[in-house]
């Protein structure tokens, strides 16, 4: 099958269209786009997890991000790391699930380009003030930082 090109005339009614044929032919251009922005930095993703968590609210967002490095080729453009409230090479969900490796908040040494505070249970609970300072030194440090609930 052909790539397609779009005329005035023969333009699709919808954005939509345009999209899922772009993904589907992954035309130079947009791959070209694609690499230019991206520019191969590996960026570390961190997951604040304060168990019990709901398992979706981890899960969805790894995988979205593990997923990222299959579609450049299989290189490694994300690095995710679980960080947990409590000390224990596990974090554990609502329902029970473990997840891991994990590491405590406070040992973690590396740097982070995404901060994302998983949410649950456990993040309905005050966080102690020992957290709250880590939280407020690594935002200054993060490009991004948002929560999952």
């Amino acid at each position: 099958m052909g790539k397609r090109r779009w005329g005035s005339k023969n333009r699709p009614k919808s954005d939509t269209n345009i999209v899922i044929t772009n993904a589907i032919n992954r035309s130079k251009t947009a791959k070209d786009l694609t690499t230019h922005s991206m520019k191969k930095i590996k960026r570390t993703i961190g997951f604040l997890v304060v168990p019990p968590f709901e398992l979706l609210d981890l899960t969805g967002p790894i995988a979205v991000f593990s997923n990222l490095n299959f579609v450049e080729g299989n290189q490694l453009l994300y690095e995710t790391k679980i960080l947990s409230s409590k000390r224990s090479r596990f974090v554990t969900s609502a329902d029970g699930s473990l997840m891991g490796p994990a590491t405590y908040y406070s040992d973690y040494e590396g740097s982070l380009d995404t901060l994302l505070i998983i949410g649950g249970m456990g993040a309905l609970q005050p966080i102690t003030p020992a957290l709250g300072a880590w939280l407020r030194e690594r935002a200054k440090r993060v490009r991004r930082i948002g929560s999952i609930c």
